[in-house]
């Protein structure tokens, strides 16, 4: 497990039902992922409207964080739905990665 505190109490959020995106291959290198969904948990095949989700396999990212052009990212897939905001272990997920990109300490 990567040493990060925006990972450090993932498996304390309560992700309900939620869409979570399909990405394509990555387009910078050094991504450091933090989150991933296991798709065998669940059915990644879903009709959102219009949208068709197909999952993306073995590796679904939710999370990550990288050094980039001087400065710092941090992405979290999570936080579709109004009642996560007040989940704390999903707000220590969000303060984590905002805290790693503005400051760099993990």
């Amino acid at each position: 497990m990567i040493n990060f505190r925006a990972c450090r109490v993932l498996a304390a959020i309560n992700y309900g039902p939620t869409r979570f995106y399909e990405f394509g291959p990555e387009k910078v290198s050094d991504l450091k992922y933090i989150l991933a969904a296991d798709e065998s948990s669940y059915n990644p095949k879903v009709q959102w409207g219009e949208k068709k989700g197909e999952g993306m396999g073995k590796f679904h990212p939710l999370s990550w964080y990288h050094n980039f052009d001087g400065g710092r990212s941090f992405y979290t897939a999570l936080g579709h739905l109004p009642t996560v905001f007040s989940d704390a272990a999903f707000l220590n997920h969000l303060y984590a990665g905002i805290f790693w990109a503005a400051t760099g300490r993990k």
